[in-house]
């Protein structure tokens, strides 16, 4: 009941949160219709390489939007038969293949900026070019502090991808304007107008290979950071019960995390107090950190085989001397060991007796001690060894 709650709550949130990431994207792509429409015409009209370069680099943003829009629907989808751990690759995706349009997008600039500059006798842009270029700086900048806001906040990479992708225009638009302007002011260099024009290719260029590379180590299955990796451990390591955590890895699903754990416990402790263990592990890691959506704990026993030293078996060893002792011909009883099998407890002790016995006397009191052992609850198997009275004081309990 409680699971089932929390994964409704998890929904609901991932719900809000894709309505949210949604929003902002639909209004930069029309921002980016309207800032590409401007430039573009400007730029034609005005002479501006730089400037038409720019615009096609807003007009891109159009596609790469769409890509952002399909990657969150699609990652916001709940887990079904055909992808149960959830959907939250294809927004890894969709950021791999924006790298990938950013990179296309700023080849096909620098092959026009460099044909640009071999054609004879560049011509000054025009003053309209300045404004529009400024109109973009402000607006793009605008654009992605308030879509960085929000990927933060739901903690998407790919929103993350198209945040820094609004602020790579309003870079590139910044080097359009300071290319226009140097030109206005100096109109003999003309030609800093197409190498504005390479630099901003260059400048999406680098953008668009941060974004593959963090997509591509998502997909590959990457590990989370050291620090996050070691917050989690102390987490685990703070659990009442936890006595070592022998193996923690996480990894990176979209917007969510995946959490692996093996951890160990008391060997003597029963499979409902381990079961227990695993709950208040998993509660606590996803009340710290909300967008681990799945926590794996695997259960093991800190020693194996286990010896049974615990105050848990003190009536047990109680019992096993007692009865031992109660025999005819048995002495004491020191070096009492005891040890847990899957079928049940295996007991090994050394059965003192009197040293002056005959040899088959001996095996008959060593064979009474196993048929004793035999049936006592919870007993396997005894290995009882013969100790003379005579060395009694070399004996430990």
């Amino acid at each position: 009941m409680q699971s089932n709650g929390n994964q409704a709550i998890e929904q609901s949130g991932k719900a809000k949160a894709g309505k949210e990431q949604r929003r902002v994207t639909i209004v930069g792509g029309l921002v980016n219709l309207m800032l590409a429409a401007i430039k573009l015409v400007v730029g034609f009209l005005g002479g501006s390489a730089v400037l038409i370069s720019d615009g096609v680099h807003s007009l891109s943003d159009l596609v790469s939007d769409a890509v952002v829009l399909l990657g969150v629907r699609l990652s916001s989808r709940p887990a079904d038969a055909d992808h149960p751990y959830g959907h939250g690759r294809f927004e890894t995706l969709a950021s791999f293949i924006l790298g990938l349009l950013l990179i296309a997008t700023a080849v096909l600039l620098a092959i026009e900026g460099v044909d640009k500059l071999q054609q004879p006798g560049l011509a000054t842009p025009s003053g309209f070019a300045l404004w529009a270029a400024l109109l973009s700086v402000v607006v793009k900048e605008l654009l992605f502090r308030w879509t960085r806001t929000v990927a933060r906040r739901t903690e998407s990479q790919l929103l993350e991808a198209n945040a820094w992708h609004h602020r790579s225009d309003a870079l590139s638009s910044l080097v359009a304007l300071a290319a226009v302007g140097g030109a206005l002011i100096f109109p003999e260099l003309a030609l800093l107008d197409p190498l504005g024009s390479i630099l901003v290719a260059a400048m999406i260029a680098v953008v668009g290979g941060k974004v593959i590379l963090s997509a591509a180590r998502e997909l590959t299955d990457e590990g989370v950071e050291e620090e996050l990796s070691n917050q989690l451990k102390e987490l685990v390591e703070r659990v009442r019960g936890v006595e070592s955590v022998n193996r923690l890895c996480a990894r990176r699903l979209g917007t969510d995390l995946l959490v692996d754990i093996a951890v160990g416990v008391d060997p003597e402790m029963n499979v409902f107090e381990a079961h227990r263990i695993t709950d208040y592990i998993e509660a606590g890691l996803q009340k710290k950190f909300p967008r681990i959506s799945r926590v794996f704990v695997h259960v093991e026993p800190t020693s194996q085989p286990e010896q049974l030293d615990s105050k848990r078996n003190s009536e047990l060893r109680e019992a096993i001397r007692s009865s031992c002792r109660s025999l005819i011909g048995v002495v004491d009883v020191g070096n009492l060991r005891l040890y847990r099998r899957a079928s049940g407890v295996v007991v090994e002790l050394d059965v003192v007796v009197d040293g002056q016995i005959s040899v088959i006397e001996g095996h008959r009191v060593m064979h009474r001690v196993m048929r004793r052992l035999r049936e006592l609850p919870g007993i396997e198997s005894s290995m009882p060894h013969l100790t003379p009275q005579a060395r009694l004081d070399e004996l430990g309990d």
